[in-house]
């Protein structure tokens, strides 16, 4: 988890994983990291300056269980600005290393249907977590262990 699109973005260009972006102090996508967190590890990079301490702060007290990854803010700053997208790779690199899952190895590669817009809305309410689109959607059911016969029962196809 991490606090913008562009850290993200970056994240995902260094590790396998689902890079998932809170945008800062929205916490927006917290009630699927709070599922997700009963079957998976969260590990948790914010910014290395004040704010993100705070914001990282407020995660915990939502998942207690988030795993903190510290960078050095001394490799993290480029102009004015210091974050995990200013980051140096090997910074990162060095921050994830101790944690790092290859999720690939876990991935079911089962042929996943196409769930329409309307169906998906009905899933996450039911589940309490915020809607996405489908490939998201695809990915977070994955890693919650919802099959597409729990999400037939779900919106009431069986």
């Amino acid at each position: 988890m991490v606090e913008g699109s562009n850290d993200a973005s970056v994240i995902s260009s260094l590790a396998n994983a689902e890079i998932v972006s809170i945008n800062g102090c929205e916490l927006k996508n917290i009630n699927y990291l709070k599922k997700a967190s009963e079957l998976c590890s969260i590990f948790l990079m914010t910014d290395p300056d004040k704010e993100g301490t705070n914001l990282r702060d407020k995660i915990k007290k939502e998942i207690p269980s988030a795993i903190d990854i510290i960078i050095d803010i001394d490799c993290c700053t480029k102009g004015s600005k210091n974050g995990v997208a200013e980051c140096e790779n090997n910074e990162l690199l060095r921050a994830i290393s101790k944690y790092f899952v290859d999720f690939s190895k876990n991935e079911n590669n089962e042929n996943f249907p196409y769930i329409s817009k309307e169906h998906r809305v009905k899933v996450c309410q039911y589940l309490g977590i915020e809607n996405c689109n489908f490939k998201t959607f695809k990915t977070r059911m994955k890693r919650l262990k919802i099959n597409k016969e729990k999400i037939d029962e779900i919106i009431g196809e069986k």
